[in-house]
């Protein structure tokens, strides 16, 4: 059967290269955007390396339905901790670089992003970005702040690396369009890590807010019920923290704890307010969390307990507070419910037919077809794939909804203490080491 898989896709490929410049004609067709990128030969070999590599003397042009539309000079990056060493298309980061930039010509533009910052995100184990695009989508839908996202082909130095999905800058983006002071991204053990901050933030201001930020999530253990909601609801918007977590559980997200930004703005007694903006979102549609194969990871056979509070993952501590507490469960439910009202067939319908309506026009090109042979699916990105794919996925999401309603409908006549997880000091103590020891091992 395999080698019958193999021919086939000989097959197709043959197809698709005889018939190469009828594929170029169509990636340059209304609706379509590509980035090419040159630089030294010598610095795009590390570009493309395994190891961290940046590059100061890069060239690129940005192209709209065949047209050029805009040209700079810029700093290039190449992204990513495993992504890095695993996969031979990289994500990549794309800086204007502002000393040979006039002020009208600082920021770029394709498509909804518009930034002198942008991230190329190849998304090797996510074919053609769909999880991303369709769960970035979601996150809009029921009101939690989300990138805008693009398609363009990205070409360096002559060659095709295939489809890849550009985003603005996540911090650049916070402080931009949502006027944030300061901006964290959350990780491993709940570790704050400063990621940006407005100029008239001082140092003293900066940390003092990582603080902040940190003892909301480390003094959780002496609040409980109403007194928790109050406190948290102080410093952070816990409806969306919630709407998230709905989320995480109605997509299968299999990495979250450490793919959040936490943005603040400051209030008039000087402390800060926190909203959330998650971010790479290629972990969603999971069959399991990351790590359950290490044998004493927190979520490794919690799944059937885990439905018991339609939470699908205890790594943070928030998630880990809300699980265990009544009163926070009452509250989680009730937002869950929002969540799969908002997620009806109607917007699912919308999202995944503008999504199909995206990648559709980049289908017949060559170059993005056979860049599914370089990553772990293994296929080619195709019409036949993008249909199957963006069918399972709806399908799921559909499937997981309704379940979530009918769970809901039965929390309605039980008791809500009844569904709160149990656990004893021993796992907890399991919970503490693992979420400390990843990470080290990630820092």
């Amino acid at each position: 059967m395999r080698h019958i898989h193999k021919f086939a896709n000989i097959v197709v490929l043959s197809s698709i290269a005889m018939t190469s410049s009828l594929a170029q004609a169509l990636v340059d067709n209304k609706g379509t955007k590509r980035i090419e990128i040159d630089m030294p030969k010598a610095e795009l070999s590390q570009i493309l390396s395994a190891t961290k590599a940046e590059v100061s003397d890069a060239n690129i042009q940005i192209f709209k339905d065949g047209e050029l539309v805009r040209s700079a000079k810029v700093e290039i990056q190449n992204r990513g901790q495993t992504s890095l060493k695993k996969f031979s298309r990289k994500n990549l980061s794309v800086k204007v670089d502002k000393d040979h930039a006039s002020d009208q010509h600082k920021k770029m533009h394709i498509g909804h992003v518009e930034s002198s910052k942008i991230i190329l995100s190849a998304g090797p184990e996510d074919g053609l970005l769909l999880k991303n695009k369709i769960s970035y989508a979601l996150l809009k839908l029921v009101g939690i702040s989300s990138l805008e996202t693009e398609y363009a082909e990205v070409i360096l130095n002559g060659k095709s690396q295939g489809l890849y999905m550009i985003t603005d800058n996540p911090s650049d983006y916070m402080t931009k369009d949502k006027d944030a002071d300061v901006v964290f991204r959350r990780r491993y053990n709940d570790d704050i890590e400063i990621k940006d901050a407005k100029k008239e933030m001082s140092q003293t201001e900066i940390k003092s807010a990582q603080k902040q930020l940190m003892n909301l999530h480390r003094k959780l253990t002496s609040l409980k019920g109403e007194q928790f909601i109050n406190e948290i609801s102080k410093q952070m918007n816990l409806k969306n923290y919630m709407k998230w977590m709905a989320l995480n559980y109605i997509l299968k997200n299999g990495d979250f704890v450490d793919e959040v930004y936490f943005y603040g703005k400051k209030q008039a007694d000087g402390t800060m307010y926190f909203d959330i903006a998650p971010w790479d979102l290629d972990d969603t549609f999971s069959k399991q969390m990351h790590l359950e194969q290490i044998p004493t990871f927190p979520n490794n056979a919690m799944g059937s307990e885990s439905d018991k509070q339609l939470i699908y993952n205890y790594e943070g501590r928030i998630d880990l507070a809300i699980a265990k507490d009544p009163v926070l469960l009452e509250m989680y439910f009730n937002e869950m419910a929002e969540v799969v009202t908002q997620i009806d067939d109607i917007a699912l319908e919308a999202i995944f037919a503008d999504v199909r309506h995206d990648v559709s026009v980049y289908t017949q090109d060559q170059d993005i077809q056979k860049a599914g042979l370089q990553d772990p699916i293994k296929a080619i990105y195709n019409d036949d794939y993008v249909n199957k794919s963006l069918n399972e996925k709806l399908q799921m999401i559909r499937e997981r909804r309704d379940k979530v309603k009918v769970e809901l409908a039965q929390i309605n006549k039980d008791s809500v203490a009844d569904r709160k997880l149990r656990l004893n000091a021993f796992q907890m103590f399991f919970i503490r080491m693992n979420n400390y020891l990843i990470r080290y091992f990630t820092k």
